[in-house]
């Protein structure tokens, strides 16, 4: 079924805005795994007086990021559909784990798997944990990349 002119350009700006989206989440995890890899503070948080961003937080972001991008042709392959779906699972997974790590009280060792963070950290719980609104926000947000599936941007939104 052909597209009328307004929604061919509805659906390619929404393309286009989802690729955006896609592509500052993906740099913003990636500067702040470059913040912890090199103990730059200034990558790591707002200010020296806020909480950092976690380690699991930012690999989310480049997760959830890269399910985003991929989703957002016409006609995902179904190999980029997959990908899509193992990204949304695994960030599904680390925010079901850090929830799971503050209602019961487990230390599961996922915090700081890849960086540790010092036990004086600001506003911390546990060193290298995500807050609990974090991780909710990633089961949220897993989902609604899996449902996406199968059912591109441009046509969720150009409509």
């Amino acid at each position: 079924m052909a597209q009328e002119p307004g929604e061919a350009r509805r659906a390619e700006l929404a393309r286009r805005l989802a690729g955006l989206a896609a592509l500052w989440t993906m740099a913003v995890g990636a500067l702040v795994l470059a913040g912890w890899a090199l103990d730059l503070a200034m990558l790591k948080s707002v200010g020296p007086e806020w909480v950092t961003l976690k380690a699991n937080t930012a690999i989310g972001f480049i997760l959830s990021g890269a399910a985003l991008w991929t989703l957002r042709d016409e006609e995902p392959r179904s190999s980029a559909r997959r990908f899509a779906r193992a990204c949304a699972a695994t960030v599904a997974l680390i925010g079901f784990l850090t929830l799971l790590e503050h209602l019961v009280g487990w230390q599961l060792g996922i915090d700081q798997l890849l960086f540790s963070e010092s036990a004086n950290a600001i506003d911390t719980s546990a060193p290298g944990r995500m807050a609990p609104a974090s991780a909710f926000n990633f089961l949220l947000l897993s989902l609604a990349l899996w449902l996406l599936d199968g059912r591109p941007v441009a046509r969720n939104l150009g409509q």
